[in-house]
């Protein structure tokens, strides 16, 4: 899968979670949407504009890593996460670094679907 700015523009929370290309989509990510400052006007007066930044070090908690439900992960850095990410962490990979809770295929196909789609959408 080629993840690309229109693909990032238009989703909608859908994702076939089990061919996910993580180093594409990492990569993608940092050069749409993170490491960029996001300035919206408010009409509220105490607040008149709203700064937003994603740094790539934010990215592995939006996709739903973290060390209570990776254990096995080399690091618990989110930076060095995200550069393993885009570099060759598959995510093959990442499910042997799962604490291995016992959950039917299907079931982790939901909870993991649920997770990119309740922190990933928020972002874009």
């Amino acid at each position: 899968m080629t993840y690309t700015l229109e693909w990032l523009e238009t989703f909608d929370g859908e994702i076939d979670i089990f061919n996910v290309d993580m180093s594409c989509l990492a990569n993608t990510i940092e050069k749409y949407v993170s490491q960029y400052k996001y300035v919206y006007q408010t009409n509220m007066e105490n607040y008149p504009e709203i700064v937003l930044s994603v740094p790539n070090s934010s990215i592995p908690h939006l996709l739903g890593l973290s060390r209570d439900h990776h254990v096995n992960l080399p690091t618990n850095n989110a930076g060095s996460i995200f550069e393993g990410l885009k570099d060759d962490w598959t995510l093959e990979r990442l499910n042997k670094a799962d604490i291995g809770k016992k959950m039917s295929l299907s079931c982790k196909k939901y909870a993991l679907s649920l997770s990119f789609d309740k922190h990933f959408k928020q972002l874009l």
